[in-house]
């Protein structure tokens, strides 16, 4: 039976902050308010042209654990930025946690096997599901039935998210190569070789932005796929960037959490954490991050300075989701800690008892996944839980779109679920 929410007193270490997210909607342009994962900071996100704009809320895995399925034998992203957050317009790391599931009766459950392992989350839209796995293939699913859309071959391990704008999927892999591909038939548009592993894409403003292992952060013309700066960092790069307000947010692995200028790369600030960081996430001026040391960062998005921080008491396997003035993130001990975004104070835990993925929260509800193969749905206010589902095998992170939630996982199946009462193929 699964152990009831709790709600310890957790005392707050005034000290580094992480990042949190909602996204609001004006016209065509998605604005994120930001964990990571994903990442107020406000940050203008183009929709998807010819599609109905549809929030994905799937968070970025803390980049030191990686693909942290258990005996997962393909190749590891070095950059360590794990199963990323995908985005429909909106940057890994950014946390667009509030926006609603709206039931569609076209749309049912299903499953569809791919026959690799599920290496990065799922990215939806309306119609379609895009997933990437470790044998290299980037699939477009039918949202509504989950038949086979397209396939692309990209010759090495996807490892990260796909990410969705402008009627374009941009999706990095294990060799370091970032791809453009046609959202609608996955014919290539465009390729840019880094040279090293690559942590999902953040497009804003038509420019691409990734992390590398080598520990370059790359801006990319997102219509040519020419370069237009890279900026060194001191480490492998282990989150996936994050985008407001004109900064680009980056973790890294020996615990820096860079702050660099869209538009020609120069550092506006850098804070050490000291442990490997997640994608920050960003929202009403405040930059969130997750660190392997166990703890949560709270800093000011203009000057890096450390608001709070708060300690876990473990490792920290997440990216930060920010919702209506919470952050949500999981951890190696199986641990959902909500925490108070403007003091770092803790609001409610929930043990799910197995390493925990990212938090995706929408519709007033939590959903993580976990490394035994169990989906989690807890209500966001008070952490109880309202429904489970086994898959069976450890999961990604999460996408949502139509009411569905949709789920890859380490045996190469992916699922969509009803998101609001679990019900599965």
């Amino acid at each position: 039976m699964t152990p009831e929410p709790h709600d310890p007193s957790g005392a707050r270490i005034r000290g580094r902050a992480r990042d949190d997210g909602q996204v609001h909607q004006a016209g065509r342009d998605i604005y994120i308010t930001q964990h990571r994962d994903g990442i107020s900071r406000v940050r203008p996100v183009t929709a998807l042209a010819g599609v109905a704009t549809v929030v994905v809320v799937v968070l970025i895995v803390l980049a030191s654990v990686n693909h942290w399925w258990p005996d997962d034998a393909s190749p590891k992203p070095s950059s360590g930025a794990g199963p990323v957050s995908p985005a429909i317009g909106v940057t890994p790391g950014s946390s667009p946690s509030t926006a609603a599931l709206v039931p569609t009766a076209t749309l049912r459950p299903w499953r569809f096997a791919t026959g690799s392992t599920i290496s990065s989350s799922p990215t939806a839209t309306d119609a379609v599901v895009y997933a990437g796995t470790a044998d290299g293939t980037v699939y477009a699913l039918d949202a509504a039935a989950g038949t086979r859309k397209w396939t692309h071959p990209t010759g090495s391990t996807v490892t990260s998210s796909p990410t969705v704008v402008d009627g374009v999927v941009y999706v990095g892999v294990a060799d370091g190569t970032v791809y453009a591909l046609d959202a609608a038939t996955g014919t290539k548009k465009w390729t840019y070789p880094t040279g090293s592993s690559v942590t999902s894409p953040a497009v804003v403003d038509a420019v691409a932005y990734v992390g590398t292992a080598d520990g370059t952060v790359y801006a990319l013309d997102a219509v040519t796929g020419t370069r237009k700066w890279t900026h060194p960092t001191s480490s492998t790069v282990t989150s996936s960037p994050t985008v407001a307000d004109g900064v680009v947010y980056v973790g890294v692995a020996d615990g820096t959490v860079y702050a660099l200028d869209a538009a020609g790369g120069t550092k506006k600030w850098m804070y050490p954490t000291g442990s490997a960081a997640s994608s920050p996430a960003v929202a009403d001026a405040v930059a969130y991050v997750g660190v392997n040391g166990g703890t949560v960062y709270a800093l000011d998005a203009a000057t890096g300075s450390k608001r709070w921080a708060y300690a876990t008491g473990s490792t920290v396997t997440s990216s930060p989701t920010v919702a209506d003035a919470a952050v949500y993130v999981g951890t190696t001990d199986g641990t959902v800690h909500v925490v108070d975004a403007t003091e770092g104070t803790r609001k409610w835990t929930y043990p799910t008892g197995s390493t925990a993925t990212s938090p995706v929260v929408t519709d007033a509800k939590v959903y993580v996944g976990t490394i035994d193969g169990t989906v989690y749905a807890l209500d966001a206010a008070t952490g109880a839980k309202r429904w489970t589902y086994p898959t069976g095998s450890a999961s990604s992170s999460f996408a949502t779109a139509n009411g569905m939630l949709y789920v890859g996982t380490h045996d190469g199946t992916l699922y969509a679920l009803d998101a609001a009462t679990g019900i599965g193929p």
